[in-house]
């Protein structure tokens, strides 16, 4: 885990980053990045519950943050899956 964070008067901004071995099958990644979209439709309970928290993070961080601050899933070519934490205050 890595986090980082800098400030500037008022401003904070942070980021956390963890890595973990292992990366999601295509299909997997291609419903998690459809989660991290700002797509506001909802889908029934049976197709959000597993993945309700991924898209819980990123609209509550950039509720509570601002439009910068945000989560991001992606990997890193190496066999690793990164997830990130941007805050920006």
């Amino acid at each position: 885990m890595e986090i980082e964070g800098s400030r500037e008067g008022e401003k904070v901004d942070m980021r956390i980053r963890i890595i973990n071995p292992g990366v999601p099958s295509e299909e997997d990644f291609a419903k998690i990045r459809e989660l991290l979209t700002d797509d506001m439709e909802i889908r029934p309970m049976e197709e959000r519950a597993a993945r309700i928290g991924i898209r819980n993070v990123h609209r509550r961080l950039r509720m509570l943050y601002g439009p910068e601050s945000r989560l991001t899933i992606e990997t890193d070519g190496n066999g690793n899956t990164i997830s990130t934490i941007f805050v920006k205050n």
